[in-house]
Protein backbone atom coordinates (compact mmCIF):
# COMPACT_ATOMS: atom_id res chain seq x y z
CA UNK A 1 0.00 0.00 0.00
CA UNK A 2 1.06 3.70 -0.73
CA UNK A 3 0.13 6.61 0.92
CA UNK A 4 -0.03 8.66 -2.57
CA UNK A 5 -1.37 12.20 -0.72
CA UNK A 6 1.54 11.98 1.93
CA UNK A 7 -1.24 12.15 4.05
CA UNK A 8 -1.61 9.50 6.89
CA UNK A 9 -5.08 10.80 7.83
CA UNK A 10 -6.50 9.54 4.16
CA UNK A 11 -8.09 6.12 4.49
CA UNK A 12 -5.98 3.69 1.71
CA UNK A 13 -9.10 1.22 2.17
CA UNK A 14 -11.99 3.52 1.81
CA UNK A 15 -15.72 3.12 -0.02
CA UNK A 16 -15.72 6.30 -1.81
CA UNK A 17 -18.68 5.94 -3.86
CA UNK A 18 -20.69 4.39 -0.31
CA UNK A 19 -22.17 2.05 -2.17
CA UNK A 20 -21.77 -0.39 0.81
CA UNK A 21 -18.52 -2.00 -0.81
CA UNK A 22 -14.64 -1.10 0.06
CA UNK A 23 -12.22 -0.18 -2.93
CA UNK A 24 -10.80 -3.49 -2.38
CA UNK A 25 -13.96 -5.33 -3.68
CA UNK A 26 -15.30 -3.53 -5.78
CA UNK A 27 -14.56 -2.89 -9.61
CA UNK A 28 -15.12 1.11 -9.61
CA UNK A 29 -15.18 2.85 -6.53
CA UNK A 30 -16.22 5.89 -7.67
CA UNK A 31 -19.20 4.71 -9.59
CA UNK A 32 -22.35 3.47 -7.34
CA UNK A 33 -23.83 1.90 -9.84
CA UNK A 34 -21.14 -0.62 -9.85
CA UNK A 35 -20.59 -3.30 -7.11
CA UNK A 36 -20.29 -6.94 -7.19
CA UNK A 37 -23.72 -7.94 -6.08
CA UNK A 38 -25.48 -5.29 -8.51
CA UNK A 39 -27.81 -6.27 -11.05
CA UNK A 40 -26.64 -5.55 -14.45
CA UNK A 41 -28.63 -2.75 -16.31
CA UNK A 42 -28.65 -3.45 -20.15
CA UNK A 43 -26.90 -1.62 -22.42
CA UNK A 44 -25.41 1.16 -19.95
CA UNK A 45 -21.87 0.85 -20.54
CA UNK A 46 -21.37 -0.34 -16.70
CA UNK A 47 -20.07 -3.15 -15.31
CA UNK A 48 -22.26 -3.03 -12.23
CA UNK A 49 -21.69 -6.00 -11.24
CA UNK A 50 -18.37 -6.03 -11.40
CA UNK A 51 -18.21 -9.33 -13.48
CA UNK A 52 -16.92 -9.11 -17.09
CA UNK A 53 -18.33 -12.13 -17.73
CA UNK A 54 -21.96 -10.53 -17.83
CA UNK A 55 -23.00 -9.08 -20.96
CA UNK A 56 -24.18 -5.64 -20.55
CA UNK A 57 -25.87 -5.99 -24.42
CA UNK A 58 -27.33 -9.34 -23.53
CA UNK A 59 -30.83 -11.42 -24.94
CA UNK A 60 -31.23 -13.07 -21.16
CA UNK A 61 -34.77 -14.29 -22.22
CA UNK A 62 -32.97 -16.00 -25.18
CA UNK A 63 -35.68 -14.75 -27.60
CA UNK A 64 -33.50 -13.28 -30.31
CA UNK A 65 -33.56 -9.13 -29.35
CA UNK A 66 -30.70 -7.84 -27.01
CA UNK A 67 -32.15 -5.50 -24.21
CA UNK A 68 -31.64 -2.67 -25.69
CA UNK A 69 -34.77 -2.93 -27.78
CA UNK A 70 -36.51 -6.01 -25.81
CA UNK A 71 -38.96 -4.21 -23.16
CA UNK A 72 -39.15 -7.37 -21.55
CA UNK A 73 -36.04 -9.24 -21.46
CA UNK A 74 -37.30 -11.47 -18.87
CA UNK A 75 -40.39 -12.66 -21.05
CA UNK A 76 -39.24 -14.37 -24.13
CA UNK A 77 -43.05 -14.18 -25.52
CA UNK A 78 -42.64 -10.52 -25.70
CA UNK A 79 -40.63 -9.02 -28.07
CA UNK A 80 -40.53 -6.43 -31.50
CA UNK A 81 -41.07 -9.41 -33.21
CA UNK A 82 -44.24 -10.85 -31.62
CA UNK A 83 -47.93 -9.16 -32.95
CA UNK A 84 -50.13 -7.41 -30.41
CA UNK A 85 -52.97 -9.15 -28.67
CA UNK A 86 -55.38 -7.11 -28.06
CA UNK A 87 -57.08 -7.22 -24.03
CA UNK A 88 -54.23 -8.96 -22.35
CA UNK A 89 -53.11 -5.42 -20.89
CA UNK A 90 -49.51 -6.18 -22.36
CA UNK A 91 -47.31 -4.62 -24.73
CA UNK A 92 -47.02 -7.66 -26.86
CA UNK A 93 -44.84 -6.28 -29.51
CA UNK A 94 -42.62 -3.57 -27.40
CA UNK A 95 -44.06 -0.91 -29.68
CA UNK A 96 -46.67 1.68 -27.35
CA UNK A 97 -48.06 3.18 -30.35
CA UNK A 98 -49.97 -0.06 -31.21
CA UNK A 99 -53.40 0.27 -28.96
CA UNK A 100 -53.87 -2.97 -26.34
CA UNK A 101 -57.94 -1.87 -26.97
CA UNK A 102 -57.91 -2.90 -30.98
CA UNK A 103 -59.23 -5.28 -32.47
CA UNK A 104 -56.40 -7.07 -33.45
CA UNK A 105 -58.16 -10.23 -35.14
CA UNK A 106 -60.45 -8.02 -37.77
CA UNK A 107 -63.60 -9.47 -35.97
CA UNK A 108 -65.17 -5.98 -35.50
CA UNK A 109 -65.30 -6.43 -31.96
CA UNK A 110 -62.43 -4.58 -29.91
CA UNK A 111 -61.41 -5.06 -26.58
CA UNK A 112 -64.25 -5.40 -23.45
CA UNK A 113 -63.97 -3.53 -20.37
CA UNK A 114 -66.23 -5.52 -17.89
CA UNK A 115 -66.55 -2.31 -15.66
CA UNK A 116 -68.64 -0.64 -17.82
CA UNK A 117 -71.83 -2.25 -17.83
CA UNK A 118 -75.48 -1.77 -18.74
CA UNK A 119 -75.82 0.39 -21.43
CA UNK A 120 -79.85 0.79 -19.97
CA UNK A 121 -79.71 -0.39 -16.42
CA UNK A 122 -77.51 -1.67 -14.16
CA UNK A 123 -79.61 -4.16 -11.46
CA UNK A 124 -76.83 -5.64 -8.14
CA UNK A 125 -78.10 -7.11 -5.49
CA UNK A 126 -75.26 -6.77 -2.82
CA UNK A 127 -76.73 -7.58 0.63
CA UNK A 128 -78.37 -11.03 1.51
CA UNK A 129 -81.62 -9.97 1.92
CA UNK A 130 -81.56 -7.93 -1.58
CA UNK A 131 -83.79 -9.23 -4.83
CA UNK A 132 -83.91 -8.12 -8.55
CA UNK A 133 -87.09 -7.52 -9.90
CA UNK A 134 -87.33 -5.86 -13.21
CA UNK A 135 -90.97 -6.16 -14.57
CA UNK A 136 -92.48 -5.04 -17.92
CA UNK A 137 -89.56 -2.26 -19.18
CA UNK A 138 -88.86 -1.83 -22.82
CA UNK A 139 -84.79 -1.40 -23.55
CA UNK A 140 -84.39 -0.13 -26.87
CA UNK A 141 -81.08 1.31 -28.80
CA UNK A 142 -78.98 1.25 -25.62
CA UNK A 143 -75.20 1.42 -26.39
CA UNK A 144 -71.83 0.17 -24.60
CA UNK A 145 -69.11 0.34 -27.13
CA UNK A 146 -66.20 -0.86 -25.46
CA UNK A 147 -68.19 -2.33 -22.42
CA UNK A 148 -70.59 -5.02 -21.37
CA UNK A 149 -74.33 -5.79 -21.56
CA UNK A 150 -76.11 -2.92 -24.22
CA UNK A 151 -79.37 -3.50 -22.27
CA UNK A 152 -79.08 -4.80 -19.06
CA UNK A 153 -75.93 -6.28 -16.79
CA UNK A 154 -77.97 -8.36 -13.97
CA UNK A 155 -76.01 -9.56 -10.57
CA UNK A 156 -77.71 -11.19 -7.67
CA UNK A 157 -74.52 -13.33 -6.72
CA UNK A 158 -74.73 -12.19 -2.82
CA UNK A 159 -78.28 -12.43 -2.46
CA UNK A 160 -80.51 -14.90 -1.35
CA UNK A 161 -83.85 -14.03 -2.75
CA UNK A 162 -84.90 -15.11 -6.36
CA UNK A 163 -84.56 -12.07 -8.77
CA UNK A 164 -86.54 -11.90 -11.53
CA UNK A 165 -86.38 -9.93 -14.93
CA UNK A 166 -89.53 -10.81 -16.84
CA UNK A 167 -91.76 -9.22 -19.58
CA UNK A 168 -89.22 -6.90 -20.36
CA UNK A 169 -88.48 -5.78 -24.54
CA UNK A 170 -84.48 -5.57 -25.38
CA UNK A 171 -84.58 -4.47 -28.75
CA UNK A 172 -81.07 -3.26 -31.02
CA UNK A 173 -78.84 -2.23 -28.21
CA UNK A 174 -75.21 -3.32 -28.84
CA UNK A 175 -71.85 -3.80 -26.66
CA UNK A 176 -68.54 -5.36 -27.13
CA UNK A 177 -70.18 -8.39 -25.46
CA UNK A 178 -73.50 -8.75 -24.71
CA UNK A 179 -76.05 -6.82 -26.86
CA UNK A 180 -79.36 -7.54 -24.58
CA UNK A 181 -78.45 -8.87 -21.02
CA UNK A 182 -75.37 -10.20 -19.55
CA UNK A 183 -76.57 -12.28 -16.62
CA UNK A 184 -72.95 -14.30 -16.05
CA UNK A 185 -73.51 -13.86 -12.04
CA UNK A 186 -77.51 -13.96 -12.25
CA UNK A 187 -78.97 -16.87 -10.29
CA UNK A 188 -82.85 -15.85 -10.37
CA UNK A 189 -85.38 -16.13 -13.53
CA UNK A 190 -85.62 -14.95 -17.12
CA UNK A 191 -89.19 -15.25 -18.13
CA UNK A 192 -90.83 -13.84 -20.82
CA UNK A 193 -88.95 -11.45 -22.32
CA UNK A 194 -88.47 -10.34 -26.15
CA UNK A 195 -84.88 -9.74 -27.87
CA UNK A 196 -84.39 -8.50 -31.24
CA UNK A 197 -81.43 -7.60 -32.86
CA UNK A 198 -79.28 -6.74 -30.34
CA UNK A 199 -75.19 -7.13 -30.97
CA UNK A 200 -73.27 -9.21 -30.38
CA UNK A 201 -75.96 -11.75 -29.37
CA UNK A 202 -79.10 -11.57 -26.95
CA UNK A 203 -78.28 -13.17 -24.04
CA UNK A 204 -74.51 -13.79 -22.79
CA UNK A 205 -73.40 -15.80 -19.83
CA UNK A 206 -69.29 -16.38 -19.24
CA UNK A 207 -70.00 -19.96 -17.49
CA UNK A 208 -71.45 -18.64 -13.95
CA UNK A 209 -74.94 -18.31 -14.33
CA UNK A 210 -77.52 -20.17 -12.63
CA UNK A 211 -80.82 -18.34 -14.42
CA UNK A 212 -83.42 -20.07 -15.35
CA UNK A 213 -84.65 -19.47 -19.18
CA UNK A 214 -88.36 -20.07 -19.74
CA UNK A 215 -90.18 -18.15 -22.64
CA UNK A 216 -88.43 -15.65 -23.95
CA UNK A 217 -89.29 -14.74 -27.45
CA UNK A 218 -86.88 -13.72 -30.22
CA UNK A 219 -89.03 -11.86 -32.31
CA UNK A 220 -89.90 -8.18 -33.97
CA UNK A 221 -92.13 -6.67 -31.28
CA UNK A 222 -93.59 -4.54 -34.03
CA UNK A 223 -94.01 -1.03 -32.79
CA UNK A 224 -96.12 1.74 -33.74
CA UNK A 225 -93.50 3.63 -34.76
CA UNK A 226 -89.63 3.91 -34.17
CA UNK A 227 -88.89 7.16 -36.14
CA UNK A 228 -91.67 8.70 -33.86
CA UNK A 229 -90.75 7.12 -30.23
CA UNK A 230 -94.32 5.59 -30.33
CA UNK A 231 -93.17 2.27 -28.92
CA UNK A 232 -96.72 0.92 -28.29
CA UNK A 233 -97.82 -2.36 -29.63
CA UNK A 234 -99.20 -2.83 -32.83
CA UNK A 235 -102.75 -4.94 -33.19
CA UNK A 236 -100.19 -7.59 -35.22
CA UNK A 237 -97.60 -7.79 -32.64
CA UNK A 238 -96.52 -11.34 -31.15
CA UNK A 239 -96.08 -10.08 -27.77
CA UNK A 240 -99.87 -9.23 -26.74
CA UNK A 241 -100.54 -11.36 -24.39
CA UNK A 242 -97.27 -12.95 -24.26
CA UNK A 243 -96.52 -11.84 -20.78
CA UNK A 244 -95.96 -13.62 -17.27
CA UNK A 245 -99.12 -12.73 -15.26
CA UNK A 246 -97.81 -13.59 -11.68
CA UNK A 247 -95.35 -10.88 -11.86
CA UNK A 248 -97.27 -7.76 -13.71
CA UNK A 249 -98.02 -4.68 -12.45
CA UNK A 250 -101.77 -3.68 -12.97
CA UNK A 251 -100.88 -0.45 -14.40
CA UNK A 252 -98.57 -0.31 -17.68
CA UNK A 253 -95.96 2.89 -18.10
CA UNK A 254 -98.97 4.85 -18.86
CA UNK A 255 -101.13 4.09 -16.02
CA UNK A 256 -103.49 1.90 -18.38
CA UNK A 257 -104.98 -0.87 -16.67
CA UNK A 258 -103.54 -4.60 -17.84
CA UNK A 259 -103.98 -6.93 -18.18
CA UNK A 260 -106.22 -6.43 -21.16
CA UNK A 261 -107.30 -9.55 -23.20
CA UNK A 262 -105.45 -8.27 -26.49
CA UNK A 263 -106.01 -11.75 -28.59
CA UNK A 264 -109.76 -12.08 -27.47
CA UNK A 265 -109.31 -15.47 -26.30
CA UNK A 266 -111.61 -14.11 -23.18
CA UNK A 267 -108.62 -14.66 -21.16
CA UNK A 268 -106.73 -11.24 -20.08
CA UNK A 269 -103.00 -11.53 -20.01
CA UNK A 270 -100.12 -9.06 -19.74
CA UNK A 271 -98.25 -8.10 -22.50
CA UNK A 272 -94.44 -7.64 -23.07
CA UNK A 273 -92.89 -4.42 -22.58
CA UNK A 274 -93.61 -1.19 -21.21
CA UNK A 275 -97.27 -0.36 -22.88
CA UNK A 276 -100.44 -2.57 -22.91
CA UNK A 277 -102.65 -3.12 -25.95
CA UNK A 278 -104.67 -1.65 -26.83
CA UNK A 279 -103.70 1.39 -23.96
CA UNK A 280 -107.85 1.15 -23.80
CA UNK A 281 -107.84 3.68 -27.29
CA UNK A 282 -111.65 3.92 -28.34
CA UNK A 283 -112.57 2.10 -31.27
CA UNK A 284 -115.27 2.60 -34.29
CA UNK A 285 -116.05 5.97 -33.42
CA UNK A 286 -119.17 7.03 -35.64
CA UNK A 287 -122.06 8.87 -36.02
CA UNK A 288 -125.41 6.64 -35.19
CA UNK A 289 -126.99 10.14 -36.78
CA UNK A 290 -126.32 13.47 -37.36
CA UNK A 291 -126.12 14.78 -34.31
CA UNK A 292 -124.99 11.56 -32.19
CA UNK A 293 -121.89 9.19 -32.01
CA UNK A 294 -121.11 6.11 -30.46
CA UNK A 295 -118.28 3.74 -29.74
CA UNK A 296 -117.40 0.16 -28.76
CA UNK A 297 -116.73 0.12 -25.07
CA UNK A 298 -116.28 -3.47 -22.93
CA UNK A 299 -118.23 -2.95 -19.96
CA UNK A 300 -121.40 -1.35 -19.43
CA UNK A 301 -119.89 0.42 -16.27
CA UNK A 302 -117.08 1.91 -18.78
CA UNK A 303 -116.89 6.13 -18.56
CA UNK A 304 -115.62 8.42 -21.18
CA UNK A 305 -114.16 11.98 -22.10
CA UNK A 306 -115.50 13.57 -25.01
CA UNK A 307 -113.64 16.45 -27.36
CA UNK A 308 -115.12 18.54 -29.74
CA UNK A 309 -112.36 20.28 -31.62
CA UNK A 310 -111.73 23.09 -34.41
CA UNK A 311 -109.80 21.48 -37.42
CA UNK A 312 -108.63 24.70 -37.97
CA UNK A 313 -107.34 25.17 -34.69
CA UNK A 314 -105.59 21.74 -34.98
CA UNK A 315 -104.05 22.87 -38.64
CA UNK A 316 -102.76 25.80 -36.59
CA UNK A 317 -101.29 24.95 -33.02
CA UNK A 318 -100.95 20.71 -33.34
CA UNK A 319 -103.37 20.25 -30.70
CA UNK A 320 -106.32 17.82 -30.90
CA UNK A 321 -108.16 19.01 -28.02
CA UNK A 322 -108.27 22.79 -27.47
CA UNK A 323 -109.82 25.22 -24.67
CA UNK A 324 -112.95 25.51 -24.13
CA UNK A 325 -113.08 29.30 -23.95
CA UNK A 326 -112.84 29.14 -28.29
CA UNK A 327 -116.32 29.25 -29.64
CA UNK A 328 -116.33 25.54 -31.17
CA UNK A 329 -114.06 23.42 -28.57
CA UNK A 330 -116.04 22.05 -26.24
CA UNK A 331 -115.36 18.57 -23.49
CA UNK A 332 -117.35 16.44 -21.75
CA UNK A 333 -115.92 14.35 -19.04
CA UNK A 334 -117.19 11.20 -17.14
CA UNK A 335 -119.49 10.04 -19.88
CA UNK A 336 -121.10 6.72 -19.09
CA UNK A 337 -121.47 4.03 -21.65
CA UNK A 338 -124.93 3.57 -20.34
CA UNK A 339 -125.67 7.10 -21.77
CA UNK A 340 -124.87 5.88 -25.68
CA UNK A 341 -125.33 7.10 -28.25
CA UNK A 342 -123.32 10.89 -27.26
CA UNK A 343 -125.62 13.76 -28.60
CA UNK A 344 -124.47 16.82 -29.31
CA UNK A 345 -126.22 19.77 -30.90
CA UNK A 346 -123.54 21.37 -32.11
CA UNK A 347 -123.90 23.75 -35.48
CA UNK A 348 -120.47 25.33 -36.58
CA UNK A 349 -122.78 27.83 -38.58
CA UNK A 350 -119.89 29.30 -40.61
CA UNK A 351 -119.98 27.66 -43.90
CA UNK A 352 -116.45 25.90 -43.93
CA UNK A 353 -116.03 25.10 -40.35
CA UNK A 354 -115.50 22.18 -39.45
CA UNK A 355 -115.12 20.25 -36.05
CA UNK A 356 -114.22 16.88 -34.81
CA UNK A 357 -114.96 14.13 -32.08
CA UNK A 358 -111.89 12.35 -30.04
CA UNK A 359 -113.37 10.07 -27.35
CA UNK A 360 -110.63 8.52 -24.73
CA UNK A 361 -111.23 5.79 -21.76
CA UNK A 362 -111.51 7.30 -18.43
CA UNK A 363 -110.15 5.36 -16.00
CA UNK A 364 -110.33 5.60 -12.05
CA UNK A 365 -106.37 7.17 -12.07
CA UNK A 366 -105.77 7.67 -15.66
CA UNK A 367 -107.41 8.56 -18.92
CA UNK A 368 -106.81 6.57 -22.17
CA UNK A 369 -105.03 7.20 -25.59
CA UNK A 370 -106.52 9.21 -28.17
CA UNK A 371 -104.68 6.81 -30.68
CA UNK A 372 -102.26 7.40 -33.13
CA UNK A 373 -102.47 10.26 -35.57
CA UNK A 374 -101.53 9.82 -39.49
CA UNK A 375 -97.79 8.91 -39.24
CA UNK A 376 -98.26 6.22 -37.02
CA UNK A 377 -97.49 9.08 -34.15
CA UNK A 378 -99.04 9.14 -30.40
CA UNK A 379 -102.40 11.63 -30.73
CA UNK A 380 -101.22 14.45 -27.25
CA UNK A 381 -103.93 15.34 -24.91
CA UNK A 382 -102.77 19.12 -24.48
CA UNK A 383 -106.10 20.36 -22.62
CA UNK A 384 -107.19 17.25 -21.18
CA UNK A 385 -110.57 16.35 -18.90
CA UNK A 386 -109.84 16.95 -14.90
CA UNK A 387 -108.80 13.15 -13.52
Amino acid sequence: MVDNDCDPSTLDVDDLDNDGFLCTMECDDHDPLAFPSGVEICNDGIDNDCNPATIDLADADMDGYTCDVDCADDDPSINPGQVEIGCDEIDNDCDPATPDLADVDMDGVTCVDATVRGGGATALARASSAKISLINNTFYDNAMPSGIAGGLYVDDMNANGVGIVSNNIFYSNVAELGGGIVHTFFYGELHNNDFFTNAPGDLYDAGGSGASKVGNLFVDPVWESIPLENYRLQEASPLIDAGEPSVAPLIDFNRVDRPYDGDGDMIPLPDIGAFEWPSREVFNLVFTATDSISWDFDDAADEFNVYRANLLNLKNTGNYTQPTQLPIPNQWCQVPATSLPFVDMFEPGTPGTVAYYLVTYRGITYEGSLGNDSLGGLRSNAFPCSQ
